[in-house]
């Protein structure tokens, strides 16, 4: 195979290089993956970088297209580029760097909840805070039938408020979604609702100086 040796001019472009998989922002649940791709360069030599490292090179396609393997990802997220370089290592085509994320398939996006107060009255309002992995880019509240879209505070930290207007016991779920995965984790938590101690404390009265008739009443509701 003959293989191309473009010239050392700098005129290399992003769009030179295109990665197809994985695609930006994909979760990748098996430490092996496949790139593949297409380029304006064939039978050129060609380098792939996760997280600024060489991890593999090879030579691209008579049509310039390319399709590796790549194995021993770490968990956590992670950044692609792929170089096309002449046989000086002058790069003549770079990608754009492509973002994903390696987790496991039994990977556990959820941590825990906190709920406060922990025995809310009814009408009261309820803090939910959730934490979940950093990966993770949305979570909704799901309660008494309503779902609530969590509130981002930091990365892997969400927060709703809510109120509960019966008396009873409700348990919490969550749907939780990272890249284009959603998943869904039933009772994480139940919280009880109690009356409300809302009411008149003291009450105190005094006589009308105008009207010996009319009774004034003052009371305290806590």
């Amino acid at each position: 195979m003959e293989v191309v040796v473009q010239g050392n001019g700098d005129s290399r472009s992003e769009q030179d290089i295109t990665i197809a998989s994985p695609s930006s922002g994909s979760i990748e649940q098996n430490s092996t993956i496949n790139i593949i791709g297409t380029s304006k360069f064939p039978n050129s030599p060609i380098e792939f970088y996760i997280d600024n490292k060489l991890v593999q090179d090879t030579i691209t396609d008579s049509d310039g297209s390319f399709s590796t393997y790549v194995s021993k990802l770490s968990v956590g997220p992670h950044s692609l580029t792929v170089k096309i370089v002449d046989i000086d290592n002058n790069i003549l085509g770079e990608s754009e760097p492509v973002g994903f994320s390696y987790q496991t398939a039994d990977l556990n996006l959820y941590k825990s909840i906190v709920v406060t107060p922990t025995k809310p009255e009814v009408n009261q309002t309820i803090t939910a805070t959730v934490t979940t992995l950093d990966t993770v880019s949305s979570v909704e509240l799901l309660v008494d039938g309503q779902t609530y879209v969590m509130d981002k505070l930091d990365a892997g930290v969400y927060s709703k408020e809510f109120k509960l207007s019966d008396i009873g016991e409700y348990p919490l779920d969550l749907n939780i979604t990272a890249g284009d995965s959603t998943r869904t984790y039933q009772k994480v938590k139940s919280i009880t609702t109690v009356a409300s101690t809302a009411g008149i404390t003291s009450v105190k009265y005094a006589r009308n100086n105008k009207d010996l008739n009319i009774v004034d009443l003052q009371w305290t509701i806590q």
